[in-house]
């Protein structure tokens, strides 16, 4: 492996030998494409066909671009009153993003009532909302309500909602 040097030894005519190699995609290389090449290097005999004497493989190293935009529908509520968080999940692509997780955990001053999800599911106990795959150019949607808690006049709520997984970068 530190040179890519593969020595075959002796191989009877009209068979074959084969390598499997495997190997971990580095950071950073998302949106990109990869070639491996495997060429003959030496034989000791001569070689009636140098053209068929090199291959190669590519692999396109996927990538999103995942944007989360979140409205609530009242945004001067009182004590006790019910409010309805609109969370929206959009996959700007290039590629289909699998795997993915938003966590939406309501903060203290709300009390969570009801969640309805355009796809997956979601758990109040701890906020996560499991999406799983959304196609580039594709949005999923949760709708959170909750009430708001006796004692909050005059404070300000914040809920943040976070892509907290995907599979790819």
């Amino acid at each position: 492996s530190s040179n890519g040097l593969w020595t075959v030894g002796s191989l009877a005519s009209g068979s074959n030998a084969t390598m499997t190699l495997t190997a971990e995609v580095d950071a950073g290389t998302a949106g990109t494409s990869i070639t491996n090449t495997a060429t003959v290097t030496a034989v000791t005999e001569t070689d009636t066909n140098a053209g068929n004497d090199s291959d190669d493989a590519t692999l396109t190293v996927l990538a999103v671009d995942l944007g989360v935009t979140k409205v609530v529908d009242d945004a001067t509520p009182n004590e006790g009153d019910v409010v309805t968080y609109t969370v929206t999940l959009l996959n700007n692509g290039p590629d289909t993003a699998t795997g993915m997780e938003l966590t939406d955990a309501l903060p203290s001053g709300v009390t969570y009532s009801n969640a309805v999800v355009s796809q997956g599911s979601y758990a109040s106990s701890n906020g996560l909302w499991t999406v799983g795959s959304l196609a580039s150019g594709s949005n999923a949607t949760m709708t959170l309500t909750a009430e708001v808690d006796a004692g909050t006049a005059g404070t300000s709520i914040t809920n943040t909602a976070t892509v907290t997984a995907v599979t790819e970068t």
